[in-house]
């Protein structure tokens, strides 16, 4: 039996950090998006509901002079040689500064991906960031849209374990985890945190409903919104774990330069 009070206790501090998730979330308005719809027929068993909702459609053609810019807005902001857009604070910071908690603070990137986390044909730069002295902060998720390059920062616990489906593991707690995807058009300027964040829930596990009668924290479990039991819940994060890990970079000039000249040869010609 789970204590009240210091079960209470757990649920604050659950509740904080997920506050503090979105509070470091760096972004801007991207509204022109579309929201990808997820068809999952709740009368499915939750492994297939997983796979509707992990299934994209055939990745769209991106015009090559498109690709070209996002290509060299990226490389000129991971070179150092201008800033990404911090939406939410309307800063533009380089590539060694993060916002966080009213200040901007040194930052150190150590290793990056390309991975192109929304399927729209245009890939994402996400950078490991060290900050402040504190290693392996968080990630910085760097999307191209309406010109710029705008910076999503997002804490370790909430984006981590990068898989090549796209899908990531986020933790607010022991009882709050799961996997999830990016949905960069669930971002809302206008919003506070939690309401602003661009992470989308796929499967997880959530204490929000509470405490039973005899005090004890409630569990429950959903996979794209259908609730499941916790026998399936264990089974769908073992089939996570299993999963391809993304091929991280170190951060070099020399790597940054090759990757992104690797992708532009393929992606254009």
């Amino acid at each position: 039996m789970v204590n009240k009070t210091s079960g209470w206790k757990m649920s604050i501090a659950c509740t904080a950090f997920l506050m503090m998730c979105s509070l470091v979330l760096s972004a801007c308005s991207v509204g022109s998006i579309p929201k990808q719809e997820e068809n999952c027929d709740t009368s499915t068993t939750p492994d297939v509901c997983e796979t509707a909702a992990g299934s994209q459609e055939t990745t769209p053609q991106v015009n090559n002079e498109i690709i070209d810019m996002a290509m060299a807005a990226y490389r000129d902001v991971l070179l150092g040689k201008s800033n990404y857009f911090d939406a939410p604070t309307a800063e533009n910071l380089n590539i060694n500064q993060l916002y966080d908690i009213d200040s901007i603070f040194p930052a150190t990137p150590t290793q990056f991906v390309l991975q192109d986390l929304d399927d729209d044909g245009l890939p994402e730069v996400i950078v490991q960031m060290d900050m402040n002295g504190i290693e392996n902060f968080g990630s910085l998720i760097l999307h191209y849209e309406d010109g710029q390059v705008v910076g999503y920062c997002l804490w370790r616990r909430a984006f981590g374990d990068l898989k090549t489906d796209n899908t990531f593991y986020t933790s607010g707690g022991a009882f709050d985890h799961g996997y999830s995807r990016i949905d960069f058009s669930a971002f809302d300027n206008t919003a506070d945190a939690p309401s602003n964040t661009i992470i989308h829930p796929v499967c997880y596990c959530s204490s929000s409903a509470g405490y039973d009668e005899d005090g004890e924290l409630i569990e429950k479990y959903y996979n794209d919104g259908v609730e499941i039991t916790a026998e399936e819940f264990e089974r769908e994060q073992e089939r996570q774990f299993a999963k391809e890990n993304v091929q991280w970079m170190e951060f070099t000039s020399d790597n940054i330069k090759n990757s992104i000249a690797q992708f532009q040869n393929s992606s254009n010609r």
